[in-house]
């Protein structure tokens, strides 16, 4: 079977040009990330989001290639990538900077930072918009051009961008599958220890160095629709 280049759900893949919601979404019906932050550093933070697609987005060594999340979301946005998407979502931090408390974006639900350009385009945004913070995974290597870019970017700004490697435990602050047989703590969202992700703030805090996730999706089993 041939693995697919992008998400299995092209129907719900969205020009950013035509888009007619936001890309950077507020939390509201999200279970396992939360609607607010309610302990450490970012307490009082109010949780956005941002989805790209999948795979389209992702470097191939990626490890959940083919089992990824995304092939359990049939329903999710996909916004395609260019630089319409990177100034509609400049427009939106404007406003979004705005807020009486602090915003926290998780990249990205699905899909990755898919050019060097769009990791420098995060730059600019902590250095003009004081009230944005984010957090999630790469899947691109240290020793590739936008892994190299996000590790300069993670080494500087970690307060403002705790991006984790995805599957990588032999790099310092990681997050990796239970599948890789390696140890660390393992999320307390998916152990049911703590409400959510709002509730928990491991991923976001520098002295927690391997995350575990349990795997939670299936391998591409039909053909896309």
């Amino acid at each position: 079977m041939t693995i697919p280049t992008g998400t299995i759900y092209k129907k719900n893949v969205f020009p950013s040009s035509k888009y007619q919601f936001k890309i950077i979404k507020q939390v509201t019906t999200q279970a396992k990330l939360g609607k607010w932050v309610t302990k450490g550093r970012l307490k009082g933070a109010r949780m956005y989001t941002v989805t790209f697609e999948e795979r389209k987005t992702c470097p191939k060594s990626c490890f959940h290639w083919n089992d990824c999340y995304g092939n359990t979301m049939p329903f999710a946005h996909r916004v395609s990538t260019n630089k319409t998407t990177m100034l509609k979502m400049w427009r939106e931090l404007t406003e979004i900077n705005k807020k009486p408390y602090p915003i926290l974006i998780r990249l990205h639900v699905l899909g990755d930072f898919y050019s060097v350009e769009y990791v420098q385009f995060w730059r600019m945004v902590f250095d003009t918009f004081e009230n944005i913070y984010c957090y999630g995974y790469t899947a691109y290597k240290p020793n590739t051009p936008i892994g190299k870019a996000i590790k300069k970017l993670r080494d500087s700004h970690w307060e403002r961008f705790a991006i984790r490697y995805s599957n990588m435990p032999h790099v310092e602050l990681s997050a990796n599958s239970e599948d890789m047989g390696v140890e660390g703590i393992v999320c307390p969202e998916q152990l049911g220890a703590t409400k959510d992700c709002g509730t928990c703030g491991l991923c976001w805090t520098k002295t927690k160095d391997n995350i575990i996730f349990k795997t939670h999706s299936r391998p591409i089993e039909r053909k896309a629709v």
